[in-house]
């Protein structure tokens, strides 16, 4: 059980920590940096250079560190290191306060750099309580199968249960369907890195069944404890066992497509736009749905053209 934890954690780390943490780790350099150069400097340093101050020599210092412990590190960190001065310059001749803008900025990284890691930490005991949860579905399941994507992200995907593939490999929609996924979301210009996937069902009921009502109570809890952590702007619902099971409605999917609809939670102060629409695997199945699916993906891309 911990094996399959730690496994989990480390490979979705990898997905997720680019696209939350790095870039802030990033802004917090440059906003040291941005200190650095705002510092007096002593004359001296006027005679090597008359742009030289602590700041630049701070970026030379870590420039011969990183050849020292990587080649390809320091050669790929160069072009960063001179755009970052040029930028610093460029301010200053605008006459803008290099320090105001560097307390600015290590505010701004620290705040992301913790809220990516509290995003982790929840999610994390959601996987640990689902690992201590027993279901009878994992009687004839391999894996947990909890998410996938971007932690940061402003759409959620939420299908209804891992298949055959999914349960081999650990991760949502890998398999055909998932395949079929990836290129509905290039079609609205979304990567699979842009969005997090989920499922309403953790486990994959034994041959690719579907979920029953007691399946979707029993897992629906830990589907609302992943909304509330990663606060998506938008719900995107992939066939009917999501749309049921967050919408709380026994209509046909037929009849909730098409329009947008609110997910509220106790928790979070505003309710989520949300639309539902078909499952890849039902299309798969049904190529003549693809239009009406395409529809909903265009009411969707439309609404984050509207958020940017």
């Amino acid at each position: 059980m911990k094996d399959l934890l730690i496994d989990y954690s480390n490979n979705h780390e990898d997905i997720s920590q680019p696209l939350i943490f790095w870039p802030s780790v990033m802004i917090l350099l440059l906003s040291v940096v941005g200190i650095m150069w705002s510092l007096e400097t002593p004359f001296a340093f006027s005679d090597v250079s008359p742009i030289l101050n602590w700041g630049i020599l701070f970026l030379m210092v870590m420039t011969v560190y990183c050849f020292l412990i990587s080649f390809v590190l320091a050669i790929g960190l160069i072009p960063f290191f001179t755009s970052t001065i040029m930028l610093f310059l460029w301010l200053e001749n605008l006459g803008y306060s290099i320090m105001y803008i560097s307390i600015y900025g290590i505010t701004f990284s620290l705040y992301g750099i913790y809220r990516g890691r509290r995003i982790q930490n929840n999610l994390r005991s959601v996987i640990e309580d689902l690992q201590n949860h027993k279901s009878p579905l994992q009687k004839t399941a391999k894996n947990l199968v909890v998410y996938d994507g971007n932690l940061n992200a402003k759409v959620m995907l939420i299908g209804e249960a891992p298949g055959r593939d999914e349960d081999e490999q650990g991760i949502p929609f890998v398999g055909r369907a998932g395949q079929l996924l990836n290129k509905m979301l290039l079609a609205i210009n979304l990567q699979r890195e842009d969005v997090y996937i989920t499922n309403v069902v953790n486990w994959r009921p034994a041959e690719n069944r579907t979920p029953n009502d007691d399946e979707i109570l029993e897992f629906l809890p830990f589907l609302q404890r992943q909304i509330d952590i990663i606060k998506p702007r938008f719900i995107f619902l992939l066939g009917g066992v999501a749309a049921k099971a967050i919408l709380s409605t026994p209509l046909a999917l037929g009849k909730l497509r098409g329009k947008w609809h609110e997910y509220k939670s106790l928790n979070l102060e505003e309710g989520i736009p949300t639309i539902a629409s078909y499952h890849p695997a039902f299309l798969l199945r049904s190529p003549q749905y693809k239009k009406h699916s395409w529809e909903d993906l265009q009411m969707l891309q439309e609404k984050l053209k509207n958020e940017s």
